[in-house]
């Protein structure tokens, strides 16, 4: 038994394979099943999609997610795209190790002052 179902639904599943009718089943908070339009389970709550595109789990394979994540801002916006995984950390941009360092958020200049003061070991930096 799921806690919830979203059935009649138009499941665009992201393999590149055409929409199909079915269903989906939430358990403890995750996608715990999709199914084809013909099965029948059991659910808590039922939520009929009459027909609406469902679109579960898609990966965002470039993200720049790190900053609102970890300040607390809200990421509603992903969720409600359908996005369930997220590749953080690109571009050489990563929060982590969270110390006080003044780059990155100060606009173009500021990164290169910042720089210039830290005295790397570039050449071309000097």
């Amino acid at each position: 038994m799921f806690d919830t179902l979203f059935c009649n639904a138009r499941i665009v599943d992201g393999t590149g394979t055409p929409w199909f009718w079915g269903s989906l089943g939430v358990q403890d908070g995750f996608v715990a099943a999709v199914l084809p339009r013909t099965t029948k389970p059991l659910s808590r709550h039922t939520i009929d999609l009459e027909g609406g595109i469902l679109c579960p789990g898609f990966v965002d394979g470039h993200s720049h997610s790190e900053r609102p994540l970890l300040s607390g801002e809200p990421t509603d916006c992903k969720t409600m795209q359908g996005v369930a995984t997220e590749n953080l950390g690109l571009d050489g941009m990563s929060p982590a190790p969270m110390r006080p360092i003044p780059i990155f958020w100060g606009g173009t200049r500021a990164n290169w002052a910042c720089c210039r003061r830290k005295r790397p070991s570039a050449r071309w930096l000097r």
